[in-house]
């Protein structure tokens, strides 16, 4: 006969597992004479969003932004990339929240309020209007503003070679991003650094 409590934790005991967060990427262990092999096995790939998102890969997996935070620690030069992509991130969403919210303010009040309590038609439109120009100042701000992330795969390679004592890849473009886009190449190159 099976027990109320045995199921209850066992129920429990499930919701954790399924609640769990993933996995994070696995830091690669330096090993001497092995340099390709290990390159092989922890480079990293990535495929970024235009407006952020994205995938990257290794040979241990596929990973989510959140996912590779030790990985990038790993190295000072990665590090800097995954901290100025996270900087990007925070005042972009933080911008539109804040537009959504007066959006969303001015219509909770306005709908709820009493007769008497309810602002003006101009009021009302123009927190409207102040709202929707944070939210597009924002869409602008993301399609224009060099996103650091598109970088973390390039340099955290290069690291993970100079680490290994392997010859020096040059970094890649990526295609989606416009000739104009402003980038680091090296830790004291040129370019946005957000």
């Amino acid at each position: 006969m099976i027990r109320r409590r045995s199921i209850g934790l066992g129920t429990f005991v499930a919701c954790v597992a399924a609640c769990a967060p993933p996995k994070a990427a696995e830091v690669p262990t330096f090993g001497a004479g092995q340099g390709e092999a290990i390159f092989n096995q922890y480079q990293l790939t990535g495929d970024v969003g235009p407006l952020g998102g994205g995938k990257w890969k290794r040979s241990d997996g596929e990973y989510q932004w959140r996912q590779l935070e030790e990985v990038a620690r790993q190295f000072p030069e990665s590090a800097d990339v995954y901290d100025r992509a996270n900087t990007r991130n925070l005042v972009l969403n933080t911008a539109a929240a804040a537009g959504g919210s007066i959006i969303g303010y001015t219509f909770g009040w306005n709908a709820f309020a009493s007769d008497g309590e309810r602002w003006s038609t101009g009021t009302q439109e123009a927190a409207y209007g102040a709202g929707v120009g944070i939210i597009l100042a924002t869409l602008f701000a993301a399609t224009t503003w060099h996103n650091p992330a598109e970088e973390l795969a390039d340099v955290y390679n290069r690291a993970l070679r100079k680490q290994l004592g392997l010859p020096d890849s040059p970094p890649t473009r990526n295609k989606d991003t416009p000739a104009w886009v402003p980038r680091t190449y090296t830790a004291h190159g040129i370019g946005w650094t957000f």
